[in-house]
């Protein structure tokens, strides 16, 4: 039963506004100041796009069972503020020991994470080879000094070897170089080495080893008898079996790392995803004992701008700044710290929110049934989970395309620019036409899809600065998504007050089960064609959902509500007899919001 408000309650309220406030700015701020950039940390940990999409897609998945089951717990044992105070511990906790996971290799550690911008000329030679041809060049010059080899030869070899050195990875092709070469040069290679070493090696590294094998005999005799296939066979063996070491050992490491990584990830997705639900039910709660729901989603606004603010200020920082020289630390781990002050700021603040609870339990089967009530609300759901599918491939591997010479500074406008795009069109533009909903998912589809395309083509049209400005587009199409299905009629209780459990199921199709959709299948098709073709699977599958939004609305009436006038006396009464008589609020009124809520009307 809520408690009538009065002007007595009003500094109680201001002063847990304000903390919620703080907190939703905050925790916005160290969501968005990490996880942009944690795709291009597990890039650098040496993970292939296949293990970067895995662990996107378990980090998607598994918050749909941590959400409800903290939630569900939380709300049954009436420890709504402990449970918040937990996540957040494992939040940071969790990407604290991300943070500290080696790389691959000392190469990656060196070259990407540990060195500002101004000293990014300095080159570092790795301690364990990262690639096959590093390992050959290494090998091939350490022999060419134990055989000293005359000047111009030594020479000849250095300019192959610079060749050999730009590729990097040896081609994983069928058909071997080792085929082309002539017959016999194919004879003198494989009479002391078996061919399938042989077909590891890339042409450049053949014709090499074939003009130190010449150079060899006409230093020994005239012909290649007996020593120029005793050095053959010395060199291939060597460079074979090293080519199996390294990878072999680079491939456990790898394998290490992903599984510590996935479990970390996994953790974090359990324990960690309560903290906006939790805080969301308190706030929810507190309102409702006073009776002043209409001051609930203010704080939505200081997310956004906490969204907008912390992606470019944070980017500019590790451009700009030199936390290695400074804090004696790689410079990416700037982001990892500024994450874990922020939510070490809403764990503070998570102290002085409201304890007591109404003990209301999230009711997401009844969210769900009436997400699927009608055909329009299933349309809607459905298409929100295709917007979460077709931009997860822009949220996880642009960056990857993004990424070079360490211009950080770029990838935070990108963000910053899709959340003003996104903020905008869902509160100002999608306000407007808050009653053209499926205008609006058409917009939004077409805005979305028209992005990705612009997006896919941006390097060829001008460079990759015109990025931002095409995931803003995206982010318009988005806003208006979420303009949406936030004033979808099913999807609400009155004008003011908004179906959370509704919301929620929707939010869960979008953000969980599309994006995580998408992340499993991005991995694959981004090792085989690329980032491009993968934005034009997007926009090419939303192009197909907005030709099914117009069939929709034309085929699928909306269904009709009940409106009726709230019953009010005929006459004026007394103060005595008022206070008397009166009801609190309409009977038939509080009828139906109970009934959208899904409580039990006793009749």
């Amino acid at each position: 039963m809520t408690s009538k408000y009065n002007s007595k309650d009003r500094p109680a309220i201001f002063y847990r506004q304000v903390v919620i406030n703080l907190f939703n700015f905050s925790l916005a701020s160290s969501k968005f100041c990490l996880l942009p950039f944690l795709t291009l940390y597990l890039k650098f940990l040496g993970l292939e796009p296949l293990h970067v999409g895995l662990i996107f897609a378990v980090y998607s998945f598994l918050p749909i069972i941590g959400k409800w089951t903290c939630s569900k717990c939380a709300t049954s044992c009436g420890f709504r503020r402990a449970a918040l105070m937990l996540s957040l511990f494992f939040t940071i906790l969790g990407y604290v020991v991300i943070m500290f996971i080696p790389p691959k290799t000392s190469a990656y550690d060196k070259n990407f994470l540990c060195i500002p911008k101004n000293d990014s000329d300095k080159q570092f030679p790795p301690s364990v080879p990262s690639t096959t041809t590093e390992f050959v060049t290494k090998f091939n010059l350490v022999t060419e000094r134990k055989t000293e080899l005359p000047t111009e030869f030594r020479e000849l070899t250095k300019a192959i070897t610079e060749k050999i050195t730009t590729r990097n990875v040896v081609s994983n092709s069928p058909i071997s170089s080792f085929d082309l070469l002539s017959e016999r040069d194919k004879n003198l290679l494989a009479s002391r080495t078996d061919v399938n070493k042989l077909r590891l090696l890339t042409r450049e590294q053949l014709t090499m080893v074939l003009a130190k094998i010449k150079e060899k005999s006409r230093r020994v005799s005239r012909s290649p008898t007996t020593p120029a296939t005793d050095f053959l066979s010395r060199t291939l063996n060597k460079m074979t079996s090293g080519v199996h070491s390294v990878a072999d050992k680079l491939k456990n490491v790898e394998n290490k790392t992903l599984l510590f990584v996935l479990l970390t990830i996994s953790g974090i997705s359990l324990f960690g995803s309560a903290v906006e639900p939790v805080a969301d039910d308190i706030w929810h709660d507190f309102l409702d004992r006073f009776d002043r729901l209409d001051k609930y989603g203010s704080h939505s606004t200081w997310y956004d701008f906490g969204t907008i603010w912390t992606p470019v200020t944070i980017a500019a920082a590790v451009e700009f700044g030199n936390c290695e020289r400074i804090m004696h630390l790689p410079t990416v781990y700037l982001f990892f710290l500024s994450f874990a002050c922020l939510m070490g700021f809403c764990l503070i603040l998570s102290i002085f929110f409201p304890n007591k609870t109404a003990h209301r339990k999230r009711k997401f089967l009844f969210g769900l049934r009436t997400t699927f009530g009608d055909v329009r609300s299933i349309f809607l759901t459905i298409t929100a989970m295709a917007c979460g599918f077709a931009t997860s491939t822009v949220e996880i591997f642009l960056f990857w395309k993004m990424f070079k010479d360490g211009n950080w500074l770029s990838l935070g406008i990108v963000v910053s620019a899709s959340r003003v795009g996104q903020v905008v069109s869902s509160t100002i533009v999608g306000r407007a036409l808050k009653n053209l909903i499926f205008f609006e998912t058409c917009l939004g589809l077409f805005f979305i899809s028209a992005g990705l395309v612009w997006c896919s083509l941006v390097e060829k049209a001008g460079g990759l600065w015109l990025t931002p400005a095409c995931v803003g587009v995206m982010g318009f199409g988005k806003g208006f998504i979420l303009s949406a299905r936030h004033w979808h009629p099913e999807f609400r209780i009155n004008s003011i007050i908004v179906n959370r459990r509704a919301q929620s199921v929707v939010n869960h199709f979008e953000n969980h089960i599309g994006f995580g959709i998408g992340a499993l299948i991005s991995g694959p098709i981004y090792s085989k064609w690329g980032v491009e073709v993968l934005m034009q699977i997007g926009a090419i599958l939303l192009g197909l959902f907005l030709i099914a939004n117009i069939l929709v609305a034309k085929c699928s009436p909306p269904r009709p509500t009940v409106k009726y006038s709230k019953l009010l006396p005929d006459v004026e009464l007394d103060d005595d007899e008022e206070d008397s008589d009166k009801e609190e609020d309409d009977w038939l009124e509080h009828a139906l919001i109970r009934d959208k809520m899904g409580t039990k009307i006793i009749k």
